[in-house]
């Protein structure tokens, strides 16, 4: 998304990049997502994308805080978001799960790959014995700086 929080997919050089991932919890009750609920090693890399050859760029960010709570809770019709520019800005200051930001240069024009291996194995509060596994896949975004 851009600096001002629309989703794009095309973006002018030099221009704010803002990767977000978003848990969103659309049923009436709480919702306890086991942690962790992404693959910390990889979450938001971004890779450049030269005819569907990947090549690793970076992340946004140099280290994260890994919390050791057994879930993360998401209230009833609410969402838990993880945001960072990919370009450190006082917009979107350093917040959990990131301590710092890695020090990018904004993109060069191209196109890009970015993903999320999310792992979400879920119960309400009520209904602790009663777990959802999410089925395995990857959340795949691309976008052009042009």
């Amino acid at each position: 998304m851009n600096e001002q929080g629309q989703e794009t997919a095309v973006f002018a050089p030099g221009e704010a990049i803002v990767l977000r991932y978003e848990v969103r919890n659309d049923t009436d009750q709480e919702v306890y997502f086991n942690n962790p609920v992404f693959d910390y090693a990889h979450f938001m890399e971004v890779s450049r994308d030269d005819n569907g050859q990947l090549s690793l760029v970076g992340k946004p960010y140099t280290s994260m805080s890994l919390t050791y709570n057994m879930y993360v809770v998401v209230a009833a019709h609410s969402a838990r978001s993880f945001t960072i520019p990919w370009v450190a800005s006082s917009k979107y200051p350093n917040a959990y799960p990131f301590n710092s930001h890695a020090l990018n240069a904004p993109l060069p024009v191209g196109r890009y790959h970015t993903s999320v291996q999310p792992r979400l194995t879920w119960h309400h509060g009520t209904e602790a014995d009663v777990t959802v596994l999410s089925a395995a896949q990857d959340f795949v975004r691309t976008f052009e700086v042009r």
